[in-house]
């Protein structure tokens, strides 16, 4: 299965992943009445605790598809990384901008297919953006540049809390500064400021804690005196 899905990335990655999970579905419910999922396959998150809703939260459920999902986003951002430069010495070339929006677009598909609601909601207000000089004939000025970037960086921090297991949230304040950008409106000093942001404190997120077990072996570490040598 996983060398099938890893094949696929000729064709659409998310439309495998669709088939992969529709294939299973078909399967478990062989010869059981109806199957339990038709057109859409079920998130592969668990529910939300109270106060962590509208997080997208890892679960065991499709963890193959996960796995697959993130290890073709490697390939994903070293090739958004590509086209990216590429455009940057060249402003005026839209093709690595239209690369950049395929990288995307896949990675859009994929991620809502592997259960990443958030992360994919995100790809796609980055996709709209980039539509917007490919397909729309806006002027790539430096709110755009700037736009693509922090919308980039921010999925880039995502990915990282998804391959940690840690819960990745709504990125309402991104989506609103993309789509502002991408209709011409002005922006705000907030705005500005969310695009100016990183993404350290979300990395940081997902560094495991230190293990409870090596803190209380550092604690009972006994302190040796320091003799004093009475020859000198």
């Amino acid at each position: 299965v996983l060398k099938g899905l890893r094949e696929s990335r000729s064709c659409d990655f998310a439309e495998a992943l669709q088939s992969e999970l529709l294939r299973r579905s078909s399967e478990q419910t062989a010869g059981m009445g109806e199957p339990l999922m038709s057109a859409a396959p079920e998130p592969a998150f668990a529910s939300v605790d109270s106060d962590q809703k509208g997080a997208d939260l890892p679960s065991d459920q499709d963890a193959e598809l996960v796995e697959v999902f993130l290890e073709e986003c490697r390939e994903i951002l070293d090739n958004c990384e590509i086209a990216m430069t590429r455009w940057q010495g060249h402003i005026d070339d839209l093709v690595p901008l239209a690369e950049l929006r395929r990288e995307i677009h896949t990675l859009k598909g994929g991620a809502r297919m592997a259960g990443f609601r958030n992360l994919g909601n995100l790809a796609h207000g980055l996709e709209n953006l980039l539509a917007a000089v490919v397909e729309g004939g806006r002027r790539p000025d430096e709110e755009f540049l700037n736009g693509v970037h922090a919308g980039f960086d921010q999925i880039h921090g995502m990915i990282e809390l998804a391959r940690t297991h840690r819960p990745i949230y709504p990125a309402d304040a991104m989506l609103a500064v993309l789509k502002k950008i991408q209709d011409g409106e002005p922006l705000s000093a907030d705005d500005r400021a969310q695009l100016s942001s990183d993404l350290a404190s979300a990395v940081e997120e997902s560094v495991p804690a230190e293990a409870p077990e090596a803190e209380a072996a550092s604690e009972t570490v006994p302190v040796q005196p320091v003799e004093e040598d009475e020859g000198f």
